[in-house]
């Protein structure tokens, strides 16, 4: 189970280098799927040619087009950046 898994990634009572690259991993995904729809709002409202969505007209807007599935698009290339210095 995932603690066997996690047992494999110490020695000893200390972390060795897959489980940095393990941990590293995980932060990474974390920290991209959680920052990605801040990106796609940013992104929407600079390339809004109207300039008067806003913050929240933006995040409306993304929601009723696209659903909630519009806040990860691109999420995909943000993980395989992830993976890159492994």
């Amino acid at each position: 189970g995932i603690g066997t898994v996690l047992q494999g990634l110490f020695h000893q009572g200390q972390i060795q280098i897959p489980g940095y690259s393990a941990t590293a991993l995980c932060a990474g995904w974390i920290t991209t799927s959680v920052t990605n729809p801040l990106w796609v709002i940013h992104t929407r409202i600079l390339l809004d040619k109207e300039k008067n969505s806003g913050i929240i007209g933006t995040i409306q807007n993304i929601v009723k087009k696209e659903g909630i599935e519009g806040f990860f698009k691109g999420i995909g290339a943000g993980y395989v950046l992830v993976l890159n210095p492994i």
